[in-house]
């Protein structure tokens, strides 16, 4: 890959090449971004640039030896490490990510801004924890000690850094600590949270910009063929996730679609319709995962933007024209003393459908307490 081909990302992206040209490349870098935001195609298209044989001031050549290799992720020198689990060709633990080496480059060639559930869904364990193992870590050490073969680096990607076991990030504290020469490892998280501080401590931070509308609207209108209008809308829709837009676009979702199941449901909840509440549960238990997805996404979108409209007016925020005489009003019902509490439930709702979980059990337990939240009042001294 190259700069060339990452969504956004400049500012981050001319830091990068700046530290290859002043010959400060950090042996460590941990990639922090926000899902959709392009961590894996700029690491990919940092180590290509770093490794190039003919580079230019802003990007790699994409024509030399090193370049082709890269651009099918078959460099001997780049290795990278995932989390993976047992499927049915591979039963039987230990599982190593060399094993969905194929999987891997089909998947990063095909959807690099994808996320972790899509990643396990296509090796058909979307209903188990993806984790890098304590065994996969030794590989890890293993692949290093060897000289590189081609280039001057060696390049480690570790994706989704968070999914390493304990024993497992122990194990490599020295390796990111005192790395044989010319190595880099890039690691890349969406959970900053859930890394252990020794590993932090070892590397240089990257963190990455959240996507513009207008990246991202240029990337879908580029990459889809469709009108810039068109594709503003599912920029604001996403809210900076390019793999999002880009499931949407695939599915043909209308916004407004998505808006008028969105206020038929809290309508539903706030008149305490339960029968109603069951029926509508039903029909969208039957849409699929990925819709269901795409949809509870959506909807927790338009919570925040309901709070922010405690504060600012309906012109500041990215709100089509459609959904705002419904959120004018709905903004009564979102408010400081429910919103945490709401956003919290969506996010569980929206973890436990990528884990698999019944979606009629979840999406009706949601609205339950959506139900009780709504009517929820506003603490004293707020608005």
């Amino acid at each position: 890959m190259q700069f060339s081909t990452v969504v956004g990302q400049k500012k981050v992206i001319e830091s990068l090449i700046q530290t290859i040209k002043d010959n400060r490349v950090s042996h460590a870098q941990l990639f922090i971004e926000q899902q959709g935001s392009g961590a894996l195609p700029l690491a990919i298209a940092y180590a290509q640039y770093l490794c190039c044989e003919n580079r230019s001031d802003i990007d790699s050549c994409g024509t030399c030896p090193s370049c082709l290799k890269y651009q099918k992720l078959e460099h001997p020198d780049l290795h990278c490490f995932y989390p993976v689990n047992t499927n049915p060709r591979n039963p039987k633990p230990p599982v190593f990510s060399k094993d969905y080496t194929a999987e891997w480059r089909s998947f990063v060639s095909k959807t690099p801004y994808s996320s972790l559930f899509e990643w396990l869904k296509s090796l058909d364990i979307e209903n188990k924890q993806g984790n890098i193992s304590v065994k996969e870590s030794q590989e890890i050490i293993n692949s290093l000690t060897l000289k590189s073969f081609e280039s001057a680096y060696k390049v480690c990607i570790i994706w989704m850094v968070e999914k390493l076991h304990p024993v497992a990030a122990n194990k490599l504290l020295k390796v990111l600590e005192e790395p044989p020469e010319k190595t880099l490892f890039i690691l890349i998280t969406q959970d900053y949270e859930y890394i252990l501080p020794t590993i932090i401590s070892r590397t240089q931070v990257v963190q990455l910009d959240r996507l513009s509308n207008a990246d991202v609207a240029g990337a879908i209108e580029k990459h889809h063929n469709i009108d810039s209008s068109e594709a503003m809308n599912y920029a604001k829709l996403c809210e900076g996730d390019y793999a999002h837009a880009q499931e949407m676009v695939h599915l043909g979702y209308n916004e407004e679609e998505l808006m008028d199941n969105f206020r038929e449901w809290m309508l539903l909840c706030f008149n305490r319709n339960v029968a109603g509440i069951n029926s509508w549960v039903d029909e969208t238990a039957s849409i699929g995962r990925v819709r269901q997805l795409n949809f509870l996404k959506y909807a927790l979108a338009s919570f925040r933007k309901a709070l922010l409209l405690n504060f600012v007016s309906l012109d500041v925020l990215p709100i089509l024209e459609h959904e705002k005489a419904f959120l004018a009003k709905f903004t009564n019902f979102v408010h400081e003393g429910n919103t945490m509490q709401l956003i919290n439930e969506f996010d569980l709702a929206i973890r436990h459908i990528e884990r698999n979980v019944n979606p009629k059990i979840v999406i009706m337990d949601l609205s339950l307490k959506v139900l009780q939240l709504l009517i929820k009042k506003v603490p004293q001294g707020a608005k």
